[in-house]
């Protein structure tokens, strides 16, 4: 993380993005150290994190190196186990797994724990993590990212599609602006790869001003891939 963006922002976030990854996407990347579990998750988008943010660009850096709340002290990692999260737990499996490792219930745990102290603990509930992950897993328990692509016409088939028209069915649904993230595969094809969304301190949808693709191309289409794009 670049630490420039600590010098110019302190203290509350602004805003907490939320951040939605298509699991064969992360998994089909040359990267050396990603072997995901098999079969991949294929059947719904899931939570890479809730993030806290003061711009959309300059992320809140981890509570430790920020101060970002004066008066209250966040619970420590070793706090964020599933008799803490209770209720929340099947939904938080199902939606926010660790997905290169969605099969081992300890490294599930332990991603919670990661994003917890990476972005939860800067969140306006710092001794109540379970007001952070609930309100992450609001987004995807209300809106059903692949479905809404699936419903405009575009599914994860390996099929080439218009990124901004992929963003436009997003928006239309959710009625504020998403934006698209894209990524490579093993075969260099630009594919899609995250949706984020934002919300605002009073925990609502807000719009990033119109339809964004962020870093994907304009000048031609990306892929929506399948699992079977990803080797064994």
């Amino acid at each position: 993380m670049d630490t420039k963006v600590y010098k110019t922002n302190k203290g509350p976030y602004k805003f907490l993005k939320i951040v939605m990854v298509w699991p064969p996407s992360f998994c089909n990347t040359d990267a050396e150290d990603i072997d995901c579990d098999k079969p991949l998750i294929d059947d719904r988008f899931t939570i890479h994190g809730g993030w806290t943010m003061y711009t959309a660009t300059k992320w809140v850096a981890p509570y430790n190196k920020t101060g970002c709340h004066t008066t209250e002290i966040p619970l420590p990692a070793e706090a964020i186990t599933r008799e803490l999260l209770g209720e929340l737990v099947p939904d938080m499996i199902h939606l926010w797994p660790d997905v290169e490792f969605y099969l081992n219930e300890t490294k599930t745990d332990d991603f919670w724990k990661y994003q917890w102290v990476k972005h939860g603990m800067c969140f306006k509930h710092p001794t109540n993590p379970k007001i952070y992950f609930q309100t992450t897993i609001n987004i995807p328990k209300t809106y059903n990212f692949l479905q809404i692509l699936k419903q405009g016409g575009y599914n994860p088939d390996n099929g080439f599609y218009n990124a901004t028209k992929m963003a436009t069915i997003v928006n239309d649904a959710l009625g504020v602006d998403a934006e698209l993230r894209c990524n490579k595969n093993t075969l260099g094809n630009v594919q899609l790869h995250e949706i984020w969304v934002r919300l605002n301190r009073t925990d609502v949808l807000i719009p990033i001003g119109r339809a964004s693709i962020g870093n994907c191309p304009t000048d031609k289409l990306i892929q929506f891939p399948s699992a079977t794009l990803v080797s064994d």
